[in-house]
């Protein structure tokens, strides 16, 4: 399947904020849902999420056309930093994220270090932004229409 580099990018995103995205197989539409996982194992047993639920989902539900893009899993997140640090030219930093990913907490770790790197923060969330968006396309490409 083929689709614009944009709505690539776009998938990329929603699913970087933590969205469910599905792409319909014929039209080429994506529809991005909140990931409600969260909200629901707040509820007690029994109890209803009412009207609450984004009308979204019943129809990506109701209609096979609609294919999930998947988000990545901490697997694929964590390789994708490895390589950005493998990447810089800053061996002082290199060091600091290294060992950040080698320790307890590594994403909570490896977003402290990035946010206080200058420069690196906004290098970090292209490099992300591209295998990302590289994530997305693999996944579109082998859809079957």
């Amino acid at each position: 399947m083929e689709i614009s580099n944009e709505l690539i990018h776009d998938i990329a995103e929603d699913l970087d904020c933590g969205m469910i995205c599905y792409l319909h197989k014929k039209t080429r539409e994506k529809v991005s849902v909140f990931d409600n996982e969260d909200l629901f194992s707040d509820l007690e047993i029994g109890e209803s999420m009412g009207d609450d639920i984004d009308p979204n989902i019943k129809r990506v539900q109701n209609d096979r056309d609609f294919v999930e893009i998947e988000k990545m899993n901490s697997h694929e997140s964590f390789r994708i930093m490895e390589a950005f640090v493998q990447s810089l030219d800053d061996e002082k930093l290199q060091m600091k994220l290294f060992q950040s990913l080698s320790g307890r907490k590594p994403f909570a770790n490896f977003k402290m270090q990035i946010d206080n790197s200058g420069k690196y923060r906004q290098q970090w969330f292209d490099f992300k932004g591209k295998q990302m968006a590289e994530w997305v396309r693999d996944q579109v490409e082998a859809i079957d229409e």
